[in-house]
C-alpha cells in the first residue's frame, strides 16, 4: 500500500538541503534569463527615442546605452554567480537560513550594481540632452527616489544631472550596506541559536552527570578502619 502513497517520499525531498538549493539556483538563472531579454528589448526600445534628439544628446544617449548595457551585464553574472554559490552550498541543520543569507546579499548586489550605472548614464544624459533625458529616463526612473524630480530640475542642467549622479550612487550604497547587514544579522542569530543549543546541551550533561555521581557516592559502602 505505500507504494502507491506518494507523500512520504516527497516531504522526504522537500526536508533536504539539496532540493531547495537547486531550485533556488535553476530560479535565479530564469530571472537571469529573463533581465537578459527584457535588457535586450528595452536597449533597442530606447535608440529609437534616442536618435530623436538633437546632436549632443545623441552623444549623451551613446554614453547612456554602454552603461546601461554594462548595467545589464553585472546583473546578469551576479545572478549567475550566486545561483552557482548556492547550489556548491554544503548540507547543515539548518536548510533554508544559508540559502536566505545569499538572497539576501544578492539583492542589494543587484540593486547597487544597476542603480550605481544607470545613475551616471543618467546624470550624463542629463547634461547632455536637458529636460528631454526625463522622456528616455521615465521609465526606469522608480529605481531611484525622486529621482523624477531631480531630472525635471528646472534651472541648471549640469546642476540636475550631478544631483541625479549622487542620489543614485548614496542610494545604491546604502541599500547594498542596508542587505548586506540583513544577511549577516541572519547568519549571527544562526550562530547564537546553535551555541545557545549547544551550551544547553553542556549544561544538561553536567547535571546528569552530578546526579550520578552522588548516586554513586551514596550507594557506595563505606569501608570501616583496620584496628
Amino acid at each position: 500500500m505505500e507504494k502507491y502513497l506518494f507523500m512520504k517520499p516527497l516531504l522526504q525531498l522537500i526536508s533536504q538541503g539539496s532540493f531547495f538549493r537547486k531550485v533556488f539556483s535553476i530560479f535565479l538563472k530564469a530571472i537571469a534569463v529573463l533581465v537578459l531579454l527584457a535588457g535586450i528589448v528595452t536597449f533597442f526600445k530606447l535608440w529609437k527615442v534616442i536618435f530623436d534628439l538633437p546632436a549632443a544628446g545623441v552623444l549623451g544617449g551613446i554614453l547612456f546605452q554602454l552603461l546601461f548595457a554594462l548595467a545589464i551585464y553585472m546583473v546578469v553574472h551576479i545572478l549567475l554567480i550566486r545561483a552557482k554559490d548556492i547550489n556548491k552550498l554544503g548540507d547543515s541543520e539548518f536548510t533554508i537560513v544559508p540559502i536566505i543569507a545569499i538572497a539576501l546579499k544578492l539583492f542589494g548586489e543587484l540593486y547597487a550594481s544597476f542603480v550605481s550605472l544607470f545613475a551616471v548614464g543618467g546624470g550624463l544624459l542629463l547634461w547632455f540632452a536637458g529636460y528631454r533625458a526625463g522622456f528616455i529616463l521615465s521609465e526606469l526612473m522608480d529605481f531611484i527616489p525622486l529621482s523624477q524630480y531631480i531630472a525635471g530640475y528646472g534651472g541648471e542642467t549640469f546642476l540636475s544631472g550631478l544631483l541625479f549622479i549622487i542620489s543614485g550612487l548614496i542610494v545604491a550604497f546604502f541599500t547594498l550596506v542596508f542587505f548586506y547587514l540583513l544577511s549577516e544579522l541572519t547568519i549571527v542569530t544562526v550562530n547564537i541559536a546553535r551555541n545557545t543549543k549547544v551550551i544547553s546541551e553542556t549544561v544538561e550533561k553536567i547535571a546528569v552527570c552530578k546526579k550520578e555521581s552522588a548516586k554513586d557516592s551514596v550507594k557506595k559502602p563505606e569501608v570501616e578502619p583496620e584496628e
